[in-house]
């Protein structure tokens, strides 16, 4: 990780990602139709895709279209589609598609 000519901390930079990510806290509800919903934290995201955590044992495979809504807002978030590109030991790597 780079982040020496960013004066602002909670955005990370890393070379093989063609956006610069946001870190920040908030829960996301997941979806999808073999699996329903549970609800994950994010732990950084930006405008490509977003980086989830949470217990990934019952979420569908890699490359699996999901649905995602922000929780916690004033008002109801927008549901987007995003599609799983990676898993870790603490989470899921997500891109948005449409």
């Amino acid at each position: 990780m780079n982040n020496s000519n960013n004066t602002d901390t909670n955005v990370v930079e890393e070379e093989r990602r063609g956006a610069a990510r946001l870190i920040h806290s908030g829960e996301v509800t997941l979806s999808h139709p073999l699996v329903g919903e549970t609800t994950m934290k994010v732990h950084d995201s930006s405008a490509q895709g977003v980086f989830l955590v949470g217990p990934c044992q019952s979420l569908p495979g890699v490359g699996s279209t999901v649905k995602l809504q922000m929780q916690g807002m004033k008002e109801s978030a927008p549901i987007v589609n995003a599609k799983i590109v990676r898993f870790k030991a603490w989470g899921v790597a997500l891109t948005f598609c449409d």
